[in-house]
């Protein structure tokens, strides 16, 4: 995870419980498209890998957080436009 404040950790980590529909401190892929309803499969796989670092399926907190902090601004405007933004629908 690169330098961040702790004032981005908290709201990431917020919105990371906010998705973790379970609580069980991971998000899967069908919590993520939940967020998002018109993702595809597909979609949600690549998305969840980029940012998964031990490779087991899921984003821990510090998945969520280095997405929220590492997604390139094209992808953001990506999803922003074909999925919806989250932080105004659930936040």
């Amino acid at each position: 995870m690169t330098d961040i404040t702790e004032d981005f950790y908290n709201e990431s980590k917020s919105k990371f419980q906010t998705l973790d529909e379970d609580k069980d401190g991971t998000i899967r892929a069908d919590e993520l498209k939940k967020a998002w309803p018109a993702m595809s499969d597909e979609e949600a796989a690549k998305l969840m890998a980029r940012f998964d670092q031990n490779g087991d399926g899921k984003w821990q907190v510090d998945d969520f957080v280095d997405y929220e902090n590492g997604a390139p601004p094209e992808d953001v405007d990506l999803l922003k436009w074909k999925f919806g933004y989250y932080y105004s629908l659930k936040i």
